[in-house]
């Protein structure tokens, strides 16, 4: 009884104009996301997209530094040249990104199959070296005078005979 319930409540014309009313809705919104996806490819191949609209693309060369507006145009910059000594591309100018440059260690280069143990820079341990030589001296002067003074000033503590 029960099953022949649910029967006859699928097929009714109340439970039809659901489905008539789900359809629809999928139909709308696949007209809409139709829509969106044709409304966002508006610009032309000299232009591209942005939440404003289209603006012009940048010459090359160029790169975007502010979006156009309703109000103002785009502003582009002259990308990065990496042509100074020591310098090397990253990263090539793209039509929103200047170049990345970076300088190269000018240092010269140790052959990964020479023998001869890589450079030792001495001159942090010649540094502690000179001072403890110099700190120590220093510190055992400090200590001798202050245990000269500490019995000078008890001599003088004891009172006189008059």
């Amino acid at each position: 009884m029960d099953s022949l319930l649910l029967f006859l409540l699928h097929r009714s014309p109340l439970a039809m104009g659901h489905v008539l009313i789900r359809k629809f809705i999928a139909l709308m919104a696949m007209f809409l996301t139709l829509d969106l996806v044709c409304s966002s490819s508006k610009c032309s191949t000299s232009e591209y997209q942005t939440k404003d609209g289209c603006c012009r693309k940048p010459e090359p060369g160029f790169y975007v530094i502010r979006n156009c507006t309703r109000q103002i145009s785009m502003l582009a910059q002259k990308c990065s040249n990496c042509t100074g000594p020591g310098m090397e591309i990253v990263a090539n100018c793209t039509r929103f990104s200047d170049t990345d440059c970076r300088r190269v260690d000018l240092k010269p280069v140790t052959d990964p199959n020479s023998t001869s143990p890589p450079p030792v820079n001495i001159l942090i341990p010649a540094t502690v070296v000179l001072l403890l030589t110099v700190l120590i001296p220093l510190f055992g002067g400090f200590c001798y005078c202050l245990h000269k003074c500490r019995k000078t000033a008890e001599f003088l503590k004891v009172p006189s005979q008059v």
